[in-house]
């Protein structure tokens, strides 16, 4: 789906593009191949977002122009994406509000965020729980806080790129909640000056990097262009996969929504393939219902495309668009009425099929028995399964809906999200009030973390196994 070149202004309307019933300007949820919201000018001011974009991926947010106030302190963003895999936040520029997020992330994995402008936000750049692995490059923030992450967000930049290039104008950046591992694997590497080098950083050692050898990305010349946000290399992910290994038992959702988000991310990039450290783990094998949710998930989103029944379609639509002869225009015009006529009597049997495949991932759900997180995702996807089958949520459940859309979603993940974007078709409630729910320290673990500087860990792909060096002193 294509939102693009809109001027809209909702300022104390509080009314919603796409669902009426939400507060905001642009709201997208559950798009099969994900938004590209691109070129908007969006005044916001009394809505709760400027954009929200929830359970999709793919998406694509780049190049708007958003303003946007909230009449009080809450929880709204000028652009907030959550239940994200695999998309790009690019090239936006945001005037926000003291109280309010300017980007924000929840349950979103492998976003491109890169050549944005904040301005005037109590919190730059938010990124959330359950939100690991991005590529931030060249973004200028200012704000109370310019840069606060309660997620592993992957090295910054990656071994051997550029600088990253971002800009922390306002001076400020926060990890919350995160070990001292955490930290270490969301480094950035930077030039020792200001605004590369925020002064004031929540831990003050350990995250920021000073390395002069290196040029700075600019927006000048970064691609910003729909595609994978994240490419990581085998050991890469072998040395993230470890750590989600050290988390299993402690913070065991987090362990298993981040897992579900690496599995689902394979599924979505057909030239993507885990590495052996992790596809032949016997930790990954031992899991109960994580692989049949990540592949039952992808098939939900890709079920109903119909891709391939209407190639010819859009192939003649773009050149009608480009033709400039009424002659011309008029025969394509002519192939395009009946090509849909074609497809008209295909449509009945792939419904059919469509429905029987439905009807099978039911069946497939219905054979899970796994702990609770498990058990709530199998329910939410039954019932979407209900809804894609009758174009609407039926009533008997829209109170288990409402049920699951109350959850805290940064406790039990992606699932939670597809489940209030059904009830957005029946309710204006905003659920992610509820979303608050997870208070930590703002630093676990601190004890050893300079001797911990000291370990090298080296990961084969190939076998799965993990060298460790330690020094003397250990």
């Amino acid at each position: 789906m294509s939102i693009k070149e809109n001027y809209l202004d909702v300022s104390g309307v509080l009314s919603g593009f796409l669902f009426p019933k939400v507060k905001g300007c642009i709201i997208s949820g559950t798009n099969k191949e994900g938004s590209q919201i691109t070129n908007n000018f969006l005044v916001a001011n009394g809505a709760n977002y400027g954009i929200f974009s929830e359970y999709e991926s793919n998406t694509f947010v780049n190049n708007n122009d958003v303003k946007f106030k909230v009449p009080n302190g809450s929880r709204s963003a000028a652009i907030d994406v959550s239940g994200i895999i695999d998309g790009n936040v690019d090239g936006n520029i945001v005037d926000g509000d003291p109280w309010a997020r300017g980007i924000q992330l929840q349950n979103t994995m492998g976003t491109n965020i890169q050549c944005n402008e904040v301005i005037n936000s109590n919190v730059s750049l938010n990124i959330l729980h359950n939100s690991d692995n991005h590529t931030i490059k060249a973004n200028t923030l200012t704000g109370t806080d310019d840069l606060n992450i309660r997620s592993l967000i992957g090295p910054q930049p990656e071994e051997g790129q550029n600088h990253h290039g971002n800009k922390f104008v306002g001076g400020t950046v926060k990890a919350i909640g995160l070990s001292d591992d955490e930290i270490r694997l969301s480094r950035f590497r930077v030039q020792p000056m200001t605004p590369y080098l925020p002064p004031n950083r929540t831990p003050a050692e350990g995250w920021f990097f000073r390395e002069n050898n290196k040029p700075m990305e600019t927006c000048s010349t970064l691609q910003i262009t729909p595609g994978p946000g994240w490419t990581p290399d085998p050991m890469r992910l072998c040395t993230y996969y470890a750590y989600l290994k050290t988390i299993k038992d402690s913070l065991p959702e987090r362990f298993f929504i981040n897992l579900f988000h690496l599995l689902k991310y394979e599924k979505l990039n057909p030239g993507f393939a885990l590495p052996p450290c992790i596809k032949n783990d016997s930790t990954l094998a031992q899991l109960c219902g994580i692989k049949k949710l990540a592949e039952i998930s992808f098939v939900l989103d890709t079920l109903g495309t119909h891709k391939s029944l209407t190639k010819d379609v859009r192939m003649l639509r773009d050149q009608y668009l480009k033709s400039n002869t009424p002659t011309t225009k008029h025969n394509l015009e002519q192939s395009i009425k009946s090509e849909w006529s074609s497809i008209y009597t295909k449509l009945p049997a792939v419904k059919l099929k469509d429905s029987l495949a439905l009807d099978s991932l039911k069946g497939e759900l219905n054979k899970l028995f796994c702990d609770s997180l498990v058990h709530k995702w199998k329910e939410i996807y039954k019932l979407y399964i209900d809804f894609k089958q009758h174009k609407r949520v039926l009533a008997s459940d829209t109170t288990a809906i409402k049920t699951y859309s109350s959850k805290c979603a940064a406790q039990y993940g992606d699932a939670i999200h597809l489940a209030r974007v059904m009830a957005s078709t029946f309710t204006d409630q905003d659920y992610t009030v509820n979303d608050d729910c997870i208070a930590l320290p703002e630093n676990r673990n601190k004890q050893g973390y300079e001797r911990a500087n000291d370990i090298s860990v080296f990961p084969n792909p190939s076998t799965g196994l993990v060298s460790v060096s330690l020094p003397e002193i250990m």
